[in-house]
């Protein structure tokens, strides 16, 4: 039996408008897809960059609290009483400033570090506050790196602040010198 032209149209497909609206709805869920993707991998690359940065600080930070452990210059008496060449420093609560100048002769900063083949910027901030020391360390990408914003620079003798694109990451610490605690 043959069947008429009329039978024929009326048979259920896709049509190219709803083809053309599928591929689109595809194409849109594959780009919004890797543009995730490609986010992603950009924070993943940053975060690293902090944590290698944040190991650094934290190798210098065990290398202040070894100078905070060797200051003690005291000597203890028989009685338990500090005396020496020191008892002016633990009247005077002033370990950490003795710590502060200690830290000078080993390293001065701002310094320039390299962490893979890239270059960024220490700034290592000290305040004394008798026996304690307050450090603020502020890393920021040094001028030689990739990442370097020339048209958002800093002073190389001051700290970005955390509004500046150049700046990665700041950590603020307390260190109290060993010493300090023999004080009465």
């Amino acid at each position: 039996m043959i069947k008429n032209n009329s039978q024929l149209n009326n048979e259920e497909g896709f049509s190219i408008i709803e083809v053309l609206v599928a591929l689109l709805v595809l194409v849109g869920f594959m780009l919004g897809t890797l543009q995730a993707m490609v986010f992603s991998a950009l924070i993943l690359v940053r975060t690293q960059e902090k944590a290698e940065v944040l190991n650094w600080i934290e190798e210098d930070l065990e290398i202040v609290k070894y100078h905070g452990l060797v200051l003690d210059k005291n000597e203890i008496d028989v009685m338990g009483n500090v005396v020496g060449y020191d008892m002016l420093v633990c009247n005077n609560s002033s370990y950490g400033t003795e710590l502060s100048n200690e830290l000078d002769i080993i390293a001065t900063y701002p310094n320039t570090i390299s962490i893979a083949g890239k270059d960024y910027r220490i700034y290592r901030q000290k305040n004394p506050v008798g026996n304690t020391l307050e450090i603020e360390y502020t890393v920021a990408y040094h001028t030689t790196h990739p990442r370097y914003n020339s048209s958002d620079s800093y002073s190389l003798t001051t700290p970005p602040t955390d509004s500046n694109t150049n700046f990665i990451t700041s950590l603020s610490t307390t260190e109290m010198p060993n010493a300090a605690l023999k004080c009465p």
